[in-house]
């Protein structure tokens, strides 16, 4: 699983601010997905560049939804950093921004110990072709 996580040896960064989560070299992480956070500026076109994934036979799945906006949730109370108490998700969402933002921005590539080189490959050059044309646009 090592092997999938940021698809090691590849380049698809199609744009300077184009990210996959942070590695460290103290660690031998087993990442269970492939994660991909798309550029503030770009968090609109994530669903458009998912679908021409899709189409290209590429499943992609976005980033779960923020706990605090899921309906068993909105009415929980939410400690912040600081230590403050607020309650209810409009609340909530209106100081939890990163975790708000995060899900909006990223989706996931597919991930398995199935996956060969080749079809690494085929999803990496996909991945960058579709990110080009879409934040190009």
């Amino acid at each position: 699983r090592q092997n999938l996580n940021g698809f090691k040896g590849v380049e698809i960064r199609p744009v300077e601010s184009f990210s996959f989560p942070n590695q460290s070299e103290i660690c031998c992480p087993s990442p269970w997905l492939a994660c991909v956070v798309l550029p503030k500026e770009f968090a609109y076109k994530r669903d458009a560049i998912c679908d021409e994934l899709e189409r290209r036979g590429i499943e992609t799945r976005p980033f779960f939804y923020p706990v605090h906006t899921m309906p068993p949730y909105v009415n929980y109370k939410v400690w912040l950093a600081d230590g403050r108490e607020v309650k209810g998700s409009m609340e909530a969402s209106a100081r939890l921004t990163v975790s708000d933002e995060m899900s909006a921005r990223g989706f996931n590539l597919p991930t398995s110990v199935g996956l060969t080189r080749s079809d690494l490959q085929y999803i990496n050059s996909n991945v960058k072709q579709v990110l080009a044309m879409m934040l190009a646009e």
